[in-house]
């Protein structure tokens, strides 16, 4: 097995698939975890099934097929609900709110160790933080602005 410094000097010359289906250089391989977030009481839960996360799932491992990054999600076992109406109706980092955000959050992430976090949050004004977690909102609701 080659080191990481002898792949990529290999990738100058060869397709990273190319190396992965010969078994010369390792692939990256994230678990992930999904969470569907409510507010408090409940109420509000973002539109999403393990289904449709798996579909997210699916669509990044398409983006990222080249660059030898793996995620890796079972909608059995990785996927939970939150109830935080805080980061239920998280905004941008103009909102009043915004660190505290941020900071339950990480702490949420911190839950998890070794995962990449992701939150799926109610309707519109859930965008991508800078932080450890990403916040997203559903597939349906996606695909209907884009």
């Amino acid at each position: 097995m080659l080191n990481t410094m002898s792949c990529v000097l290999l990738l100058l010359v060869l397709p990273l698939s190319r190396l992965w289906a010969q078994g010369v250089c390792p692939r990256l391989t994230v678990p992930v975890q999904a969470i569907q977030v409510m507010d408090d009481d409940g109420g509000r839960p973002a539109e999403i099934t393990p289904g449709e996360a798996g579909q997210w799932i699916d669509e990044a491992n398409n983006v990222f097929a080249e660059s030898g990054s793996w995620f890796d999600f079972d909608p059995r076992t990785d996927f939970t609900t939150l109830k935080s109406t805080l980061l239920n109706t998280m905004y941008d980092s103009e909102d009043v709110n915004w660190v505290e955000e941020i900071s339950f959050g990480n702490e949420v992430a911190a839950r998890f160790p070794g995962k990449l976090v992701v939150l799926f949050c109610h309707g519109p004004g859930c965008l991508r933080g800078r932080c450890r977690q990403v916040v997203s909102s559903s597939l349906a609701e996606t695909q209907a602005k884009y």
